[in-house]
This record gives structure tokens, sequence and C-alpha cells, in this order.
């Protein structure tokens, strides 16, 4: 090894009595990347295209070394000839975990290593992103090690070869390489797991744990909707013009040819679109007014939809295990600002499609579940375990309430505490309403108020409250009688001299926009504007503590400018970072690690990201007391569990160990509602 990685070893060692206590270990393994095999005409052996479990079998595959470092054992070699015995018993650290046990466990079926038993294996990958470091490796090293670099380039150069296929000559840089790996991941663990508590090694755990139990699906029903899904997916296309059109070098037309969209727009009289992206404005407003006219683009986005649909179903099946489970995954602090978890490896768990999709008998689109002859739901697919059900429990508004507790309002909590929802908590806290149940006596004004707590706790504008109140109201009819009824007596006035006044003060574009279209609009929409922001000023006037939050942190954020480091810390213990602070066009930081996406910040969205990790926070206590009284959590979708029960479990004691909170949120009322279900469901 280099002399830095032997001296940063060196050091790591002199401050650890228990520096041989833990083992790093790292595996090299063949792979080909879907680029290089698409250029090759070969079959992809990758994790990002079957996950770890499916990679491990894939017939190419080959693990031919591993690496492992302690101060006590260096190897670097064939896996059949390593010290496995020697390091029995010890704590394991791998950089990225789960693909080094998902090797080593395939090995050890294979017959080609003798089980070995671990203490616990952690992942170094986790605890950099605690640690607010990089996720990568080579990056976390950098920053942990004072610019240290590692040779990735070793491993690039193997995209596609085998290990017997390497010259000679050529072989130390890729043991150097490896054994390097190996001891910086485990000199991370020697400087930093000291401040990585128990319960997040307990979580992290635990995200790992989700992947190796795996999840059990409807195998058989999965095959029926990838079929279901081929053939919709043939018909679509037939109903596409130009599906078998060849242009002028006789190749076939791309099926999203967007010349092919512009002449087919052209054929029908009318304009193409700029964009078809299914979420662009620009795009609806052109379907709204053109779409029926053109059929060929509601085809296409429906193509997209179904082919989309598609490749989930692919990598779901690709990664099921032969005992009917699936080898899904969560990835720990995937959203690193906050912690929360991401989905992983082309399957995401936090992201499955909301609403089934129908087909007719032909497999043609359809919009009516009664309608329907063929119905694909990826959600159903997966099952309760034999002999035993599934409790979907899902913590209710925690946001909102963490908000309200972390700023002492008092009044808030207290109504929460007795059962009632913080949406009829903020409409008697702040809205005036005094009568009996709001839901029931007044609907439309218990919608305002939700919209209001989940819109406005985090700084929204009236403009912005606007779209976030639409798709948190019921229907635009529902809207359109809050936001489009006449004004309260001189809030016009008001609001433009409320524009003026932001123009002359700060020149934002936006406003200066909102002000020169103002004159233009139709009653209709002035009174929307004027109302929204109404409501807006109205929820900072009746909340002076949430406003004031946002005010100490941005003062925080401004003042941190000095030192390009901010931290703000959780009622949990943990902290928040920000880096790289400063004022280009508007207050920018980086944020959880050096390295993050430069980003706009100010204080709402320092105080978005605190209450959204600190909601995360407490849905870990939730998972790790269900874990402790025995129960599985199969998975978990942003503030949801999934638990594998027994038969005869009561879901209301899975509700009332989500909802046991710690120490540190004491006073904070936590709340939850629970289903049993043979299968997952929204």
């Amino acid at each position: 090894m280099r002399e830095q990685v032997t001296a940063l070893v060196a050091d790591a060692v002199a401050r650890r009595p228990d520096a041989t206590s833990f083992v790093a270990v790292d595996f090299e393994t063949f792979y080909r990347s879907e680029k290089k095999a698409k250029r090759e005409k070969l079959s992809a052996c990758t994790v990002e295209s079957s996950g770890n479990w499916g990679y491990c079998r894939h017939p190419e595959w080959e693990a031919y070394m591993v690496s492992i470092y302690a101060p006590d054992v260096q190897y670097v070699g064939d896996p059949a000839n390593a010290p496995w015995d020697i390091i029995a018993g010890r704590i394991w650290v791998s950089h990225n975990r789960n693909f080094d046990r998902h090797v080593y466990e395939r090995l050890v079926e294979q017959k080609k290593v003798a089980s070995t038993a671990w203490w616990e294996w952690h992942d170094t990958a986790d605890l950099a992103v605690y640690s607010h470091l990089p996720r990568a490796l080579a990056k976390a090293v950098r920053w942990a090690f004072d610019g240290l670099t590692l040779d990735k380039g070793a491993r690039s150069s193997m995209d596609g070869v085998r290990w017997a296929d390497v010259p000679e000559a050529d072989r130390q840089r890729i043991l150097d390489y490896a054994l390097e790996d190996a001891a910086t991941c485990w000199a991370l663990w020697a400087k930093f797991s000291d401040g990585w508590p128990a319960h997040e090694r307990a979580i992290s755990l635990h995200t790992g744990e989700i992947e190796f139990r795996g999840i059990p699906v409807d195998a058989a029903a999965v095959d029926r909707d990838i079929a279901t899904l081929e053939t919709a997916l043939w018909a679509t296309c037939q109903r596409i013009p130009w599906v078998d059109d060849v242009d002028d070098k006789g190749k076939p037309v791309a099926l999203r040819s967007k010349a092919a969209l512009d002449k087919e727009c052209l054929k029908c009289g009318v304009p193409a679109p700029t964009s078809t992206a299914s979420k662009s404005a620009e795009f609806l407003e052109w379907l709204d007014e053109y779409g029926e006219r053109v059929p060929a683009v509601i085809e296409l986005g429906r193509f997209r939809r179904i082919d989309r649909t598609l490749s989930v179903y692919r990598a779901l099946k690709a990664r099921i295990r032969p005992d009917g489970r699936a080898a899904l995954a969560l990835k720990y602090f995937g959203a690193d600002k906050t912690g929360r978890w991401s989905g992983a490896a082309k399957f995401n768990l936090q992201n499955l499609m909301k609403s089934p999709l129908l087909f007719t008998a032909d497999y043609g689109w359809c919009e009516s579940a009664k309608e329907a002859a063929h119905v694909v739901d990826v959600r159903a697919r997966i099952v309760a375990p034999s002999g035993r059900k599934l409790v979907i429990a899902d913590l209710s508004q925690i946001e909102p309430r963490c908000l309200n507790w972390m700023v002492g309002n008092r009044e808030f909590l207290a109504l929460c505490a007795k059962g009632m929802s913080p949406y009829e908590a903020h409409a008697r806290s702040s809205m005036g309403w005094t009568a009996g149940n709001l839901k029931k006596e007044d609907p439309q004004k218990y919608a305002l108020a939700k919209a209001r707590v989940l819109a406005l706790g985090y700084g929204a504008g009236w403009g912005k409250f606007i779209v976030m109140a639409r798709g948190y109201l019921g229907s635009e009819a529902e809207f359109l009688s809050i936001f489009a009824a006449e004004p309260p007596h001189g809030q016009t006035e008001k609001f433009v001299a409320y524009l003026s006044w932001l123009v002359e003060k700060t020149g934002h574009a936006s406003s200066k926009k909102a002000l020169k279209e103002w004159p233009t609009l139709d009653k209709e929409t002035q009174n929307i504007w004027v109302n929204s922001w109404t409501q807006v000023q109205d929820f900072r006037a009746t909340n002076p503590k949430i406003k004031a939050l946002w005010e100490k942190l941005d003062g925080d954020l401004r003042a941190s400018a000095a030192d390009n480091h901010l931290a703000v810390e959780l009622p949990s213990g943990r902290t928040l970072e920000y880096f790289d602070i400063g004022n280009r066009g508007g207050w920018i930081t980086r944020a959880a690690n050096p390295e993050g996406i430069p980003q706009h910040t100010y204080g709402a969205h320092l105080v978005e990201n605190l209450i959204q990790a600190t909601a995360r926070d407490c849905f870990v206590a939730g998972i790790l007391n269900l874990e402790a009284a025995g129960y599985r959590v199969m998975f978990h979708v942003h503030d949801e569990v999934v638990v594998d029960a027994p038969a005869d479990a009561d879901p209301k004691e899975v509700v009332r160990l989500l909802t046991t909170m710690p120490a540190w949120a004491n006073g904070l009322p936590v709340a939850a509602e629970a289903e049993i279900s043979t299968h997952y469901k929204k």
C-alpha cells in the first residue's frame, strides 16, 4: 500500500484499542456494464439491471478476488484461500455492505468458501452519509483523510474483463487498488463509528436486512401482469401512425421521434407541442386544446406509461428468489439532507405507481375499473406470507405535529393530544373555528385548513400556495368555491400595494411579472390571487412562532457565511449540516456534505429540512420498537410501515409500538392508523 494509506491506518490503530475487533471485507466481481453490453451485443451483467441477488446468479458472474483488512490480517486474492477462520466472530465492515454480503453468501451457497459467523456486518457507506461525508468511497476518503485519492480507474478497467485475462504486468495495480479500498474502508470505521449512535446503526442494519429477508410476492400474478403489459404495449404501438415508417436512409423511425410527432400534428392541422413531458403545464394546456385532434399524442403518452411500468415489473421479476420472495432494497439516508430512505437499483419501493393500469379485453386503454378486463397493480403483487397477514400502519400527519411541537404551539398540541386532527386543531387555533366537528359541519373550511397546514408551514408564498392548494383540495370546483370568491373588503387594494412594495424593495422578477400581468387578468383570476395572498398573510399572523423559527434559522444561515458551515441540531441529537454558504444571487448552500448539490436556501427551507428530519427520527423509533417486539417490518414507505404479522396480531398493538416515542420527543402527540390486508395497497 502507499505510504499515505499505511500512515492513516497506523494513526487509527494508535487511537483505537479495539482496532482488531473489526475487519474490512471487499469483494471484486466480474461485471459488464449496460453500455459495454450494448456496444458488444452481449447481455449486461450488473447490479443495476438485476439487483444484488440476481446479479450474483447471472450465468457469467464470478467473484475473483476478496480483500480483507485489519491491523493483524491483510489478504488480497482468491476468496477460496482467504483467512475466513481468522476473522470469524469479529465485526465486519464493507462499503455498500449488501453487495459484499450477497457475494459472500453466494460463494457459500456454491461451496467455494466455508460459512463463517460475523458479529455484525456494517456498512461504511451508511456511516459516511450519517457523518456528513459523500456516500461514494473515493469521495468519502478524500474528505475524511485530507485529500487522499483512491485509484478507481483500476475498477473501471475491468468492465467486461475476466481476471484470468488480465496480463500479469497489470495485475499488481488491481491488487493494490483492492487492498487500499479495504484499508480505507477499515479506517473510515475506525475514525467515525464512535460517532454513529446505536439506534442509527440498528436502523442501518434493519434497512439492509430488508433485502435479505425478501418481500413475498405473487410471482404468478407478476408473470400475468408482464404478459398483459407486453400485449398492451404492442397494441398501443399499432395505434401510433408512424410505427412502421422508415426514414430517408431506410431505418425505422423511432416511436418517440419528435420529428414524426411534429409531422403528425401538421397533418392534423395543429401546432406541435414544444414538450410532451407528462407533468409539463404547457403540455397539459396543449392537450386540453388539441389533444382530441391528435390521438397519436395520447397513445404515445400511454405507450410511455406502459413501457415505464413494464420496466418496473421486469426489475421486480429479476429479483424474485426461488422461495417466492423478492430481494428488494431500500437505501439508508438516501435523502441525505433529512436522513429519509430512498429506493434502490431500479425498483423503487418508495415510489410505486399510485393507481393500477386498466385495459379492455382487447388491451385498449381503460379509465373505468368496472369496464376493465385486465388490471395491472404492482402494489397488489406484494402479499402476506401463507398463514400470516400484513398490517399497514401510517403515522398520521407527522410533519405538522412535529412543527407545532418544535415551536411550542400549546393550544394546537393540546387539541391533537385529545385525538383531534391537526387540520381541525389548526382551524381552532388559527382560523377562529369554535363550533363542533369541523369536517362534518364545514367540510369546505376543513379542506382549506388542510391546505394551509400542509402548504404554508414551510413558508410557501401566495403564488405557490395557489398550485399547492389546488392539489390538496378535492376538486377544481372546491378550489374555486374558496379562492374565486369575492375577497374581504379592502384586500384587493392591499394586495396590489404589497406587490408594488415588493417590486420596489426586492426587484424580484416574479413580482414584477405579477404586477405587470395584474391589469390584464379576468376577475376570477384576480380573486384567486388576492384570496391566496390573504390566506398566506393570515397564516403567518396567526402562527407567529412558526414565522419566528423561519426567521431564526434564516439569521443563523446568514451568520454562518463567515465560516461556510451551519449545523442545525435536531431534538434527537443528530445534526443537519450545510456547507459552502454564500450569497450568490440569493443564499446558496451545499446540504448534507461538502459535495452536495448547490441550492438556494432560506429560513423556511431550513425549517422544512428540520421538521422532515425530526419526523424521520420519530419513524426510526417506531420501526425499532416494532422489531424489538418481534414484529417484522417488511419495508416502509415515507411514514408508513408494512408489517409481516401473525394471523392473530392486533393492529392496535402495532399502532402503539409505532407511536411510542423516545424521551427526546416528550410531549409530541404522535398518532397512527392501521389496517389489515392480504396484500399491499395504498
